[in-house]
């Protein structure tokens, strides 16, 4: 199979941890495409050397001549690579027809072949509605609502861009980068979520859409819905941290994060991923703040119970003396 995922320095080790889940999870040849504008050689091999147990091909591909003269919109949330998926019809090699696109913050843990194999029966992507299907207009900006309520009207099913399946040669010559840079245009630059709104602008009437629950389950979402871990190994296959990571410790953090971790004692980089989590929860005064926010609120809780006791108290004290 085909997969292609872009990330920077940072976030090399975190990609060998989602790279080695597809593996596992897949085994046999896989071909792994690297979207990038900063990888070094040194990366690569770090990269190549984790995946080489499972024989998988890692070919990185340079996007920074692309995008280095590009003001893009970026922020703490949203960085530059993002964007680079956007160049997969332009960048890939003539004999990819097909490929998955996976965010690094994404854990693989069943076999994809036999969605990896369907019929694309016309459409450009496979995905899944965002943010497991809970998202209502309301949830949405004025601008967002603006450019895709045209297209989807009411009922809006808007996918999420952290896992695709790309139709590669029917995309190729069709689309490319120019083409998401000149909707973006036609945005003014005003995105939400700016791959992400850009490819269901483009791509709202070819898209097959996918089983969420199966391929693109948001691990907390789920978590606070009621789903556990033995119940996410047994119905989902894909699992996507979206918003707070396993990694960090600066979030609450609960069962279904096991997936992760189990994953990265896989790696040749788990002892660095466990000292930098360590790191952070000696360091970090997420929880302290928490404790005390909390403590605070009781306090207000308590005092707002007290005085409403009072004037109850108070309350049937003039009543009885009526």
């Amino acid at each position: 199979m085909n997969v292609a995922a872009s990330f920077n320095k940072k976030y090399v080790n975190y990609a060998i941890v989602m790279l080695t889940s597809f593996c596992e999870s897949n085994p046999g040849h896989n071909d792994i495409f690297i979207m990038h504008s900063e990888l070094e050689k040194e990366d690569i091999d770090k990269l190549s050397a984790a995946l080489q147990k499972y024989g998988a091909d890692i070919f990185p591909i340079d996007v920074s001549k692309e995008i280095s003269n590009l003001n893009l919109p970026v922020s703490e949330d949203w960085s530059p690579e993002i964007y680079y998926r956007l160049l997969l019809p332009d960048k890939l090699p003539g004999h990819v027809d097909r490929i998955f696109y996976l965010d690094v913050d994404v854990i693989v843990h069943g076999s994809l072949q036999d969605l990896y194999e369907e019929d694309f029966e016309g459409a450009d992507l496979r995905a899944c509605h965002d943010s497991n299907n809970t998202s209502t207009l309301d949830d949405f900006s004025d601008k967002t609502k603006e450019m895709l309520l045209p297209l989807y009207g009411e009922e809006f099913p808007y996918f999420n861009s952290g896992v695709l399946l790309i139709n590669i040669a029917q995309m190729r010559g069709k689309y490319t980068f120019q083409t998401y840079l000149d909707a973006m245009e036609k945005w003014d630059y005003k995105m939400d979520a700016p791959d992400q709104d850009i490819l269901n602008y483009i791509h709202h009437d070819k898209v097959k859409y996918m089983n969420w629950e199966e391929y693109d389950l948001f691990a907390r979402m789920a978590y606070s819905a009621g789903w556990r871990y033995e119940e996410v190994k047994e119905k989902n296959k894909i699992i996507h941290f979206a918003g707070a990571k396993p990694w960090n410790f600066d979030n609450t953090h609960y069962e279904i994060e096991r997936f992760w971790w189990e994953y990265a004692a896989l790696t040749p980089v788990y002892r660095d991923l466990m000292e930098n989590f360590i790191e952070y929860a000696l360091t970090n005064t997420y929880l302290e703040d928490e404790a005390i926010r909390l403590c605070n609120e009781n306090k207000e809780f308590a005092k707002a119970i007290t005085d409403l006791y009072d004037a109850l108290s108070k309350l049937q004290a003039s009543t009885k003396g009526n």
